[in-house]
């Protein structure tokens, strides 16, 4: 399949070499030279200087053999532009990245485009279900949100420590979720019965909302949800996840340091917003910081959110969250626990896209934040070799283990080994990125 991809910024770079690891024609549009060079350095893909908007660009580009366009770049008026020229030169699937708010709301239709995501809305999503869940490390959507899978730092109190899973009491839940991988010091493994946790594991599991929070009630006693919430930065993801959490119980405060942006959102707010400097130790104790906390910085300077949270942590705060764009601070900041979270918007904003170009039976594609694997969903087709067969006895790639079954009639199901797969059955598969195209070759 012929993909065209217009930005070769982080974003862009990521969906390319994800693509083109699965046997894809790659054409990379940009006007930065250096940014291409960087990315044909590291992935075998045709590059090209210049404004992917411009319809002679996209011929350039053999935007008339290209299946699939992906519209990334900084400038949303030129990613929704490229799209519609698209459109016209007959691509059957395009999506463009848009950063504004203004086109919150939009119908993608309304172009003649397939989907238009904001990122800054996409990672709000994600911050807000992470503060509804305190001891989450990650949360991402399994069968349209009908489930979660969840990643949880073990916790110094956890029960779960005392004794191997299999001996773990019936209060545990265990029986309604499902364990997918354990993490600790860039190690990954797969659970099984005789796993018992320690302190410094993560651990993953999946299985319904309910059912999942009522596993980390028992597994995580000491968390609890915050009763106030302080969002760093009133830019665009910090308003979206503002009027995200402005909905549920917790008090919901804003700071932000430029005086007309804050006396705007003080007007379509329904939330205390301060006007100040959240570096200043004054304005962090005017916010007052404290056990019941949750502190969330959300503005494009990576170090400034990382500085906010250490200086959040200090006064008091609960939990701290960061939005961290560069990937050398995700391994700094997990190997030093120098905050409690950070969220890459640019992993949101793939994992948003994603799903809309993957082959017919490819439902959905999970890429983690904090784990070097993936969550892919695959319907079973009718005659499949895995159809009447037992979980137990599939031949599945090292490092694959699958997680649950949604199934008609039944709503999900825990992937236990003596379950029988059936026509139609939608899995859901865990598997390490090194065995991705093995797991994707099984329903290719």
């Amino acid at each position: 399949m012929h993909i065209i991809i217009i930005g070769a910024g982080q974003a862009g770079q990521m969906l390319a070499r994800r693509l083109q690891d699965e046997n894809h024609t790659i054409a990379l549009i940009d006007m930065d030279k250096d940014a291409l060079a960087e990315a044909s350095a590291n992935i075998d893909i045709v590059t090209i200087q210049g404004e992917g908007s411009r319809p002679k660009i996209l011929e350039q580009a053999n935007v008339k053999n290209a299946e699939v366009l992906l519209a990334v770049s900084g400038s949303d008026e030129a990613n929704l532009l490229a799209c519609v020229f698209a459109g016209h030169a007959g691509v059957p699937t395009s999506v463009a990245r848009v950063t504004h708010s203004d086109y919150e709301g939009v119908a993608a239709e309304a172009f003649g485009i397939d989907l238009i995501v904001n990122e800054h809305v996409e990672l709000a999503k994600e911050l807000a279900t992470m503060v509804k869940m305190p001891a989450a490390l990650e949360v991402a959507g399994l069968f349209d949100d009908r489930a979660i899978a969840i990643g949880v730092k073990m916790p110094t109190d956890s029960p779960l420590q005392l004794a191997p899973l299999r001996d773990a009491p019936p209060e545990a839940g265990l029986e309604k979720i499902r364990f997918i991988a354990t993490e600790n010091g860039g190690k990954v493994k797969i659970p099984d019965g005789e796993t018992q946790f320690i302190v410094g594991d993560t651990f993953y599991v999946v299985g319904e909302h309910d059912d999942v929070d009522a596993f980390l009630e028992y597994a995580c006693p000491s968390e609890k949800k915050a009763s106030r919430i302080v969002i760093a930065g009133g830019g665009a993801t910090g308003i979206s996840l503002a009027h995200i959490l402005q909905k549920g119980k917790s008090e919901v405060v804003v700071i932000e340091n430029k005086l007309e942006r804050a006396e705007m959102l003080s007007e379509i707010l329904d939330c205390l917003v301060v006007h100040g400097d959240f570096l200043d130790s004054d304005v962090l104790d005017e916010v007052q910081l404290n056990e019941n906390s949750d502190f969330i910085a959300t503005t494009a300077n990576d170090e400034s959110n990382i500085m906010a949270c250490i200086l959040a942590e200090r006064k008091g705060a609960a939990a701290t969250i960061a939005r961290i764009t560069r990937e050398q601070y995700h391994e700094i900041i997990t190997k030093s626990s120098m905050l409690d979270r950070a969220m890459d918007p640019y992993v949101s904003l793939f994992n948003s896209i994603y799903h809309f170009i993957q082959g017919r039976n490819v439902k959905s594609d999970l890429k983690f934040q904090h784990l070097d694997a993936e969550l892919l969903e695959f319907d079973i087709p009718v005659g499949h070799t895995w159809v009447a067969k037992k979980v137990m006895d599939l031949k599945l790639p090292k490092g694959s283990i699958i997680a649950m079954i949604l199934r008609d009639g039944q709503g999900t199901i825990p992937a236990t080994g003596s379950l029988i797969l059936l026509d139609g059955d939608r899995v859901a598969i865990f598997t390490l990125m090194k065995s991705v195209k093995k797991v994707r070759a099984l329903f290719a």
